[in-house]
């Protein structure tokens, strides 16, 4: 599982899931991923995959594209991309990356039991 995959998923199990907006008037859930500079003023990482693997994991759980938008956001002190997602969309992936990952438990705990 990639780590963009886990930190979905991971969000979404917090208390209230991912940070709530409204966008045109329509419920919505928003997630930021990427890298932030650090104490010591080290360079920033500007890492272009993670949208990648983001439409990567959407079109994998079949989300239309017209539900969501992705946008590099880019300041002095961080880089990320911004998933923007609306409310039904957002619980469609999420149960679908649940399911998913249930069945790779189950799976992986069919393989151990064998020995």
């Amino acid at each position: 599982m990639t780590s963009v995959k886990r930190l979905f998923i991971n969000s979404s199990e917090t208390f209230e899931g991912w940070s709530k907006i409204i966008s045109d008037g329509k419920p919505c859930r928003v997630i930021r991923i990427g890298h932030e500079k650090n104490c010591n003023d080290d360079g920033l990482i500007m890492d272009n995959s993670i949208e990648t693997k983001m439409r990567e994991i959407l079109h994998d759980n079949k989300i239309d594209q017209s539900k969501y938008v992705i946008e590099c956001v880019h300041t002095y002190y961080s880089y990320c991309f911004e998933l923007v997602i609306y409310e039904d969309a957002y619980r469609d992936l999420i149960d679908s990356l649940k399911e998913k990952s249930d069945e790779k438990n189950i799976i992986n705990l069919k393989e151990v039991a064998r020995f």
